[in-house]
């Protein structure tokens, strides 16, 4: 994988300038597999906070689950820590914009070791929370399972793939360019404000991808149901990624009819 240096130097398939301030941490994302679902805006507005249009693409939003193993995370000037750095994560999000930044929100973050979540609370406004997680490979197919350990939160997700294609870049206005290439990150704080924060990597190097969901409640805190074929799905061996400091901004509430 390429290093940070490098990876700034790539930057073509940005939608806006890198920041100029420093990059905060380092992180590499590994054997990704994304699911994506087409819901209607109107389903996730309660959930969204007021000051963020929801994206849409050809009329409707979108949610995705990302499985993949989160590895080698770091702050800048200082090694990996194995015991926070390494773990499994599966995160639900959706699509949203201010400014003409289009980016993601987490609706839920899980991750497979307890310390790494406690440190993510400690140092940032995100989602997390512990599950019981696995990822097994065995003759190019893979399988990812994540149970809450909590049981009153009845979060369960079973899920085998393959990827059945060449690798490919998404191509220009796209779908797939759409879901995946996506700069920055939104989460609102407690005082009702809303916070961001910039990343960047290079283009996402993806594979089309045989997909058997046999359970999934991840959507069901937000009232959705999402159905076991996913209307779109991504497999990537994984990138490089660098994360900016989270920035606090002022923000205005959404215009009536900007979204649904």
């Amino acid at each position: 994988m390429s290093s940070a240096n490098q990876i700034l130097q790539r930057v073509t398939h940005r939608p806006w300038p890198l920041p100029q301030r420093p990059w905060r941490w380092s992180q590499s994302w590994k054997d990704l597999l994304f699911w994506h679902w087409a819901v209607p805006a109107k389903a996730l507005r309660s959930h969204v906070p007021s000051c963020l249009e929801i994206d849409t693409k050809d009329g409707m939003a979108w949610v995705s689950a990302v499985a993949f193993h989160m590895a080698r995370v770091r702050p800048r000037g200082l090694p990996p820590l194995p015991p926070v750095s390494n773990f499994l994560e599966l995160n639900l999000r959706t699509y949203v914009r201010l400014d003409n930044k289009p980016g993601v929100l987490f609706l839920s973050i899980h991750a497979s070791k307890r310390l790494a979540v406690q440190v993510a609370k400690w140092f940032s406004p995100l989602p997390y929370s512990y599950a019981r997680m696995d990822c097994s490979r065995g003759e190019g197919r893979y399988r990812f399972q994540c149970e809450a350990a909590n049981p009153m939160a009845k979060l369960v997700f079973d899920a085998r793939y393959e990827p059945n294609s060449q690798m490919f870049a998404a191509g220009r206005d796209s779908l797939d360019e759409w879901l995946l290439e996506r700069y920055c990150l939104y989460v609102g704080n407690r005082s009702g404000g809303l916070i961001r924060a910039e990343v960047h990597h290079d283009q996402w190097p993806v594979q089309d991808v045989d997909v058997e969901i046999t359970s999934n409640s991840l959507g069901r805190p937000f009232g959705l149901v999402l159905s076991p074929s996913p209307d779109r799905a991504h497999f990537s061996s994984g990138v490089n990624a660098l994360a900016w400091p989270f920035e606090l901004l002022a923000v205005r509430p959404v215009l009536a009819g900007r979204s649904q």
